[in-house]
């Protein structure tokens, strides 16, 4: 499995990707129900979308609420991720950009997409994402999320 994603890893990076074979080889390693097929990319999420009608997509983006909603529900994506210039001063500390903005989430909230986020190591931000119902984190600190995670769960 590790060979054949490396191969269509090199694949993407030419720009020769081959949508049907990827979604065969998640399929062939029984990895279908475990992906999520996210990508900057909205041609390439349609072209992933159309062979593959199951597949959780996420769509990344650097627009605003008012493009980036309504393109992922046209992809029928379950996620949504942005990341905005327009999110608080303390906010901008990350190499992989900035953190969604109140707005945004809220939009996304509202529309029925789910938002996605990257948090690395700072436990107050991974806070200020889960109180604002962000459902699904990009993290380099699993461990810190699992923490975090755990004290919610047993509040519930």
């Amino acid at each position: 499995a590790q060979q054949a994603a490396h191969h269509l890893l090199d694949g993407l990076l030419i720009g020769a990707f081959d949508v049907r074979r990827f979604i065969q080889t998640l399929q062939e390693h029984d990895l279908m129900h475990r992906a999520i097929i996210s990508s900057y990319n909205p041609f390439m999420l349609h072209r992933v979308r159309k062979h593959q009608k199951d597949v959780e997509l996420a769509l990344l983006t650097m627009s605003p609420y008012g493009i980036a909603v309504p393109l992922a529900k046209k992809l029928q994506a379950r996620y949504v991720s942005c990341v905005m210039p327009i999110a608080k001063r303390w906010q901008l500390r990350y190499l992989r950009g900035v953190l969604p903005s109140e707005s945004f989430l809220y939009w996304a909230q509202r529309e029925g997409l789910e938002a996605m986020a990257y948090c690395e190591e700072d436990r107050d931000t991974l806070k200020w994402l889960m109180k604002r119902g962000v459902t699904l984190f990009e993290t380099n600190k699993p461990a810190l999320l699992r923490e975090e995670l755990s004290k919610v769960h047993k509040k519930l």
